[in-house]
């Protein structure tokens, strides 16, 4: 059988397929860590990164999380009900990116 190119809806699933435990491990702990009586819920992308290197025990460097696209883990909250949305700094802005998790209706 010849190989096929995946569509964008099979790259997507293959992706959060193969986001390691520690992943959501990582979104999951700063997500309990700042869960208050707010609609939302900011998670920086830096502490996020810092908390993945953290529990990968050595496993990942800095540029292999970031390579590996491990940062890509909305799809998978998505998926499970919640709605995150990612923001970065587009061109001649200055901030650091970060997720927002919507917790309430």
């Amino acid at each position: 059988m010849p190989v096929k190119p995946f569509s964008p809806q099979e790259a997507r699933e293959a992706l959060k397929k193969n986001l390691p435990d520690y992943v959501i491990e990582a979104v999951n702990q700063l997500l309990a860590e700042k869960i208050g009586s707010s609609s939302y819920i900011t998670l920086m992308q830096d502490e996020v990164l810092d908390l993945i290197m953290e529990l990968s025990n050595g496993e990942v460097t800095r540029d292999e999380v970031i390579k590996r696209h491990y940062l890509d883990f909305e799809g998978v909250y998505r998926d499970a009900g919640g709605k995150v949305t990612y923001d970065r700094p587009g061109f001649n802005e200055d901030y650091e990116a970060s997720y927002c998790f919507r917790i309430r209706e």
